[in-house]
């Protein structure tokens, strides 16, 4: 019985040991540096939007990835885009946007989805271990058609850009120059105009600069 009552003793001791241990350690300090209060708030100015552009967002023209080191890399440049008048091409590193450090793809297209058609955007980046800055001017992504401009057909539906690479086609219409020129449901579009398709709107882009009779 004596050897019993000693052994609850002894449990009772140690787990009030271990409380003891675990409330004397100190309790870890927040990190409040990047805290403000409403005195000490970041300030924003607001402005009026361009003309005809509020509530659209600017189109740059080119896609981005990440590359084996993790850094966010131009996969692609629309031909007679912004990006490709501002002189952005394939392989170059962008570490900002707008003075803003950009350290992922999902980073890089959000900052561009809150700016309109007509903002400038500087570009900071990495050009075959070299720095180098471009700036372009954002353009629509969706323009009004001219008036008495005659709008063209190709006949096409497509559907996402797949992982694999190329746009998939989900249909054609039968008599359209799509169906004459022996597309298919099912195949996929590599490449549009002799650049990289890496965004099924484009294809809304070129025809708009396109008039009948034009080849696709």
């Amino acid at each position: 019985m004596t050897c019993t009552v000693t052994r609850h003793l002894l449990t009772l001791v140690g787990v009030l040991t271990g409380w003891y241990v675990l409330a004397a350690e100190p309790t870890p300090k927040l990190d409040l540096a990047e805290y403000r209060t409403v005195e000490t708030a970041v300030a924003a100015q607001v402005r009026l939007a361009a003309a005809g552009a509020a509530g659209q967002t600017g189109y740059l023209g080119a896609a981005v990835q990440r590359d084996d080191r993790g850094r966010v890399v131009v996969e692609a440049v629309q031909p007679g885009s912004p990006a490709e008048r501002a002189g952005l091409k394939k392989g170059d590193v962008v570490t900002r946007v707008g003075g803003q450090a950009v350290k992922t793809p999902d980073a890089f297209r959000e900052w561009l989805q809150t700016h309109g058609p007509g903002e400038a955007v500087k570009l900071t980046l990495i050009r075959g271990e070299l720095p180098s800055e471009v700036t372009a001017t954002l353009a629509a992504t969706s323009r009004p058609m001219k008036i008495g401009t005659q709008p063209v057909l190709f006949g096409a539906e497509l559907g996402e850009l797949q992982e694999g690479g190329g746009v998939r086609v989900e249909g054609v219409t039968p008599n359209t120059p799509a169906a004459a020129a022996g597309v298919k449901a099912g195949d996929y579009i590599v490449k549009l105009e002799g650049a990289e398709f890496t965004r099924p709107g484009r294809l809304t882009d070129v025809l708009y600069e396109k008039r009948p009779g034009d080849t696709l």
